[in-house]
């Protein structure tokens, strides 16, 4: 196969049981004896890279792996989290989000309408963002940032627009795709920002989003809420990495299956696991994957 046209196999799950079946399958058992080699020859270092092809920059790259984003410490060696690593030294996208990017890619790419597409994603200062408005134009795609309780979504504070995903400030149908990296497990009320999704989407619009995601959990978990404006804690609080914030963003729910179940109550037609491995592409650590939902017609 041309390198320049190798894109990214994927398989939809939209059951517990299908997304079992997959993670069963030759092409994951081949990914985890890849992943066990690779572990063994790099015990003793603190990074590494790993040649691959990035089907983002349609270039080899080296891909670097290292312990940050919490790499699993051995008693001989240590285990990368490969879905927050494996990052491309050139476009700078991890595992996850380089997927989520191929998908976006083909999404858009494949619509031939005049009214072409407009792309609205939940970052603004990411090398993600970076690359989507250097790929479709910035004319098509949008971005923002959660800068704090106290502004009104729609505010741009030092060229930074800021939008509560709860409430955001669009009219209906503003946008074809939404993006969502790695957000809604930071939001207080997750199901309220999935039906505002579901609201600026257009009708033959679709969502990407990765989150954090027990797959043998069926159900979420509420870790924290706001409550009359205090924040109250049923779990020990977790904080993820922030780009516009030093102290990080308080995780608010664990995801399982119930997830899916709450992604079509806010009204989509079609919701599934989007399943990946593969080892030349630099996707590793077993069964990687993304969510994919569809507004009003069935993923193919």
């Amino acid at each position: 196969m041309d390198k320049m046209n190798e894109v990214l196999p994927i398989s939809l799950a939209r059951t517990k049981e299908e997304f079992i079946a997959i993670g069963a399958s030759e092409i994951v058992r081949e990914a985890r004896e890849c992943e066990r080699i690779t572990i063994e020859q790099q015990a003793t270092v603190t990074h590494f890279k790993l040649a691959g092809y990035c089907s983002v920059c349609g270039a080899e790259r080296d891909f670097i792996v290292d312990r940050q984003c919490g790499a699993q410490e051995l008693e001989k060696g240590w285990i990368p989290n490969w879905r927050e690593r494996l990052v491309c030294p050139v476009c700078g996208l991890n595992n996850r989000q380089r997927a989520a990017a191929v998908r976006l890619r083909d999404i858009v790419t494949k619509d031939t309408t005049e009214n072409r597409r407009h792309i609205y994603l939940m970052e603004q200062v990411t090398p993600f963002f970076a690359w989507c408005n250097g790929t479709f134009g910035q004319e098509r795609c949008l971005g923002s940032e959660y800068l704090g309780p106290g502004l009104k979504s729609g505010t741009t504070v030092n060229g930074i627009r800021h939008e509560d995903i709860e409430a955001m400030s669009f009219s209906d149908e503003s946008f074809d795709v939404i993006v969502s990296n790695d957000v809604l497990e930071h939001v207080n009320r997750p199901r309220k920002a999935l039906s505002e999704i579901w609201r600026v989407l257009t009708n033959n619009g679709h969502l990407i989003m990765t989150v954090p995601f027990g797959t043998d959990w069926d159900k979420n978990t509420t870790r924290a809420q706001i409550v009359d404006g205090d924040v109250l804690h049923y779990s020990e609080p977790i904080y993820h990495g922030n780009p516009v914030a030093d102290e990080g963003s308080l995780v608010f729910t664990d995801f399982g299956w119930e997830l899916m179940d709450w992604i079509k109550e806010a009204g989509f037609s079609d919701v599934a696991m989007a399943v990946y491995t593969n080892t030349s592409l630099g996707h590793l650590g077993g069964v990687q994957f993304f969510i994919e939902a569809a507004k009003e017609h069935i993923l193919m």
